[in-house]
């Protein structure tokens, strides 16, 4: 909550400082959406600031949260962002494979492992503290990149690499 609040008072002052304390509350908590959130936010406030070298750190650790938890379109983005102030470095995980095990993020294989032993996607979602959205969306990116069409598939698979 202290994050929240910290965050939203942040962007609304455009306050560098208030957003790097939200960003810190959100390192202890398991919100890690928020926290790849106010990472961008607190990136564009410092960029503002001329703190062009921190503003490009949090982007590339907001861009490396996105990738773990396979939101490939936000990661895309702060990628970009981080490009305009400055980096001229790639994210740490940002050539990952577009397909195949290789491609699979920590997030993913962890909802893999979960399936592979039998549980639904609300057991799984409770296990991993996640919603049974995020753990659905999960395996529709799992399927995709190995390009299967069912858990069994996927078990199988799973089985094969042990």
């Amino acid at each position: 909550m202290t994050g929240a609040a910290a965050h939203a008072q942040g962007v609304l002052r455009n306050d560098p400082e208030l957003l790097v304390k939200a960003v810190e509350h959100y390192r202890s908590s398991a919100r890690v959406l928020a926290r790849a959130a106010a990472m961008e936010d607190a990136a564009v406030a410092l960029s503002d600031s001329g703190d062009h070298h921190e503003a490009v750190n949090l982007l590339e650790e907001a861009s490396a949260i996105y990738v773990d938890i396979g939101a490939q379109y936000d990661a895309v983005r702060v990628r970009k962002s981080s490009q305009r102030v400055g980096s001229r470095r790639s994210s740490r995980r940002g050539n990952r494979e577009l397909g195949g095990w290789d491609s699979i993020t920590d997030s993913e294989l962890r909802v893999v492992q979960m399936v592979a032993q039998g549980l639904t996607n609300k057991q799984a979602a409770k296990r991993l503290f996640l919603s049974p959205y995020t753990v659905d969306s999960h395996l529709r990116h799992v399927f995709a990149k190995l390009g299967i069409n069912s858990r069994v598939e996927l078990a199988r698979q799973v089985a094969a690499r042990s």
